[in-house]
């Protein structure tokens, strides 16, 4: 059985070998403060660079920061899960073709949920 691990754990033991996944998710990006922005995106990268496939799930920024702080993670990104809400903040596009259009501008593989919050 694996051992499972939690995203305080990945941020001191991603390369550890007993750190076996295949996928690391982000989930309420905007509500770790201390993670936000270059910190996530430096994890995110490690976890690509190991192999993972990695996926960012959004929440409502109510400071208005979200480039700012999501932008630096989406190169880093496989798979990305936004409400079309979070998606119209973060590239200023109302459809969710275009929304996915933009993400993919990032090597963004896929978008999901993309329905209202």
């Amino acid at each position: 059985m694996k051992k499972r691990f939690y995203f305080r754990d990945a941020v001191t033991n991603i390369d550890h070998p007993q750190f076996i996944s295949t996928m690391l998710h982000v989930a309420a990006a905007f509500l770790v403060p201390g993670l936000d922005g270059e910190p996530m995106a430096r994890i995110l990268a490690k976890a690509r660079e190991l192999g993972l496939t990695t996926s960012l799930d959004t929440a409502w920024d109510a400071e208005g920061r979200w480039m700012e702080l999501v932008g630096p993670c989406l190169n880093h990104v496989d798979i990305f899960t936004p409400s079309i809400e979070e998606g119209q903040m973060l590239t200023g596009k109302q459809e969710p073709y275009e929304i996915t259009q933009e993400a993919l501008e990032y090597g963004i593989m896929t978008t999901r949920k993309l329905s209202s919050s």
